[in-house]
């Protein structure tokens, strides 16, 4: 079986690839830089040859320009890979009748506050980002053959900008003094635990459509953050509770999501805040960084 995997040496495209080979799938990734084909995604023309390589049995798009304030100032190119490059893989996978599996976002919802949202439920997107996401799950949807997944993912990165949880964790050790979004609600799962349940609702379920892969649980970034620490006996009484409105105004801070369609499928309870912070715990060792 052959995977063709877009965004393959991001976060979600390693553990993606992890858990497509551990199925036996032979994995072509691809990526700007360091994939198995370095390819520009906003090429057609050498996407195109690309996809025209071999014979895919699935193709997974994990690619994404995901800094917010770069996509606001840089809209045509965050089109070209938030939006574009989905319409030309859901016409692929129409033409050659291949599974398409699209990673999505949760940057939906303005209101709500910390109560979860279901797919159905309406959506709101007030930069350019989510706009261009949403875009892009209309673009894939236009394929029988598609699953989106709306999702959050924390993890680590090995090059370039650390994510969320390296940020806080190298903060809180040297004793720094930094500001946790109180208000900030989401409902991130570890980037493992979203590689392997979305191998299982493409591949073993053959799931179509749009289905919230996220933790059972709606929390704030603080609340995290703070868990986090003190799972590592960190001291985090230097930190200070802010409001997320008071720094940005085109963010959306309601990202809960309603995991109830996922669990009924998998007959699963998705991981809990907890759950969540034990496993990047447990992956963040294994880079020696705590």
């Amino acid at each position: 079986m052959k995977a063709l995997l877009l965004g393959s040496t991001g976060m979600a495209g390693k553990a993606l690839k992890k858990f497509l080979e551990s199925r036996k799938f032979s994995v072509t990734g691809i990526a700007r830089t360091k994939s198995d084909y370095d390819c520009d995604l906003t090429d057609e023309n050498k996407l195109s040859n690309v996809l025209s390589m071999k014979k895919y049995d699935v193709i997974i798009n994990s690619a994404a320009l995901v800094n917010i304030d770069y996509c606001e100032e840089n809209s045509l190119a965050s089109w070209m890979i938030n939006s574009k490059l989905v319409s030309v893989l859901a016409n692929w996978s129409n033409k050659k009748n291949i599974p398409l599996l699209h990673i999505s976002t949760d940057h939906f919802y303005d209101y709500g506050d910390n109560n979860p949202h279901k797919e159905e439920d309406p959506i709101c997107c007030i930069n350019e980002y989510s706009r261009h996401k949403y875009a892009a799950e209309a673009f894939a949807l236009n394929s029988k053959n598609s699953l989106i997944l709306r999702t959050s993912i924390l993890g680590y990165r090995e090059s370039g900008q650390g994510s969320l949880v390296q940020w806080a964790i190298s903060n809180l050790i040297k004793n720094k003094k930094i500001e946790l979004f109180y208000d900030a609600w989401t409902s991130s799962i570890d980037v493992d635990s979203f590689a392997d349940i979305a191998m299982r609702l493409f591949l073993d379920e053959g799931q179509r459509g749009v289905i919230n892969v996220a933790s059972s649980e709606v929390y704030s970034k603080e609340q995290i953050i703070r868990c986090l620490a003190d799972m590592l006996l960190i001291n985090h009484d230097q930190c200070k509770s802010v409001s997320i409105k008071s720094y940005f105004l085109n963010r959306p801070n309601c990202l809960g999501l309603d995991v109830s369609k996922v669990e009924k499928i998998l007959n699963m309870k998705m991981p809990s805040m907890q759950d969540v912070c034990l496993a990047l715990i447990s992956q963040l060792k294994l880079h020696s960084l705590v």
